[in-house]
């Protein structure tokens, strides 16, 4: 007789693999925005943006040293708007702001955690390559180990000149580290 033993935690975690590749593969298979996925190059802000503004998605940060946290700037004089999969929940926004002061919010946003030493700065180009916007991202202290590292974030062409992104934890990590409850006994 065979005996099968089930984890609660495991089974969550297959189900969040499978719903997370689902999700992924429906909307860039099918999506209205279909095309090629704009990608992250290591980057710094521009000093001078010619008077260009920006609007400052702040997601995450539902407490101080949330690691699910991630800043990004998005040009308001292009034709493209960068959303949140999940609308406006654990998003908070700023409009109208000058490259220094979107910064400076995004500095004291991402600072406020323990293990905080500076910014990483991603600019982010589609295809073609219109910079519609940069991911600014922790810089971690040695000391909170890898977990900073392996926060993923995917953008998506979405319909009317959106980009749609997603932040999420890679299959077997959350905020609290690897899993373990997927290791056979």
């Amino acid at each position: 007789m065979m005996v099968v033993r089930t984890h609660k935690a495991g089974k969550r975690c297959l189900l969040r693999r499978l719903g997370m590749a689902g999700l992924l593969l429906g909307l860039t298979a099918c999506g209205p925005g279909s095309g090629p996925a704009p990608r992250l190059y290591p980057a710094a802000l521009p000093e001078d943006d010619k008077g260009a503004t920006y609007r400052l998605i702040m997601y995450g940060g539902m407490d101080p040293n949330d690691f699910e946290t991630v800043a990004i700037l998005d040009r308001e004089d292009d034709p493209y708007r960068i959303v949140s999969h999940t609308g406006e929940i654990r998003v908070k926004s700023k409009e109208g702001l000058n490259v220094d002061e979107a910064l400076a919010e995004a500095r004291q946003f991402l600072g406020r955690h323990n293990d905080f030493m500076g910014l990483e700065i991603r600019e982010l180009r589609l295809a073609d390559g219109h910079l519609p916007g940069y991911e600014i991202r922790t810089d971690y202290s040695p000391t909170a180990g890898r977990l900073g590292e392996l926060l993923d974030t995917t953008y998506l062409p979405g319909p009317d000149q959106t980009i749609i992104f997603y932040v999420y934890w890679p299959p077997g990590i959350d905020d609290s580290g690897p899993s373990t409850d997927d290791k056979n006994p």
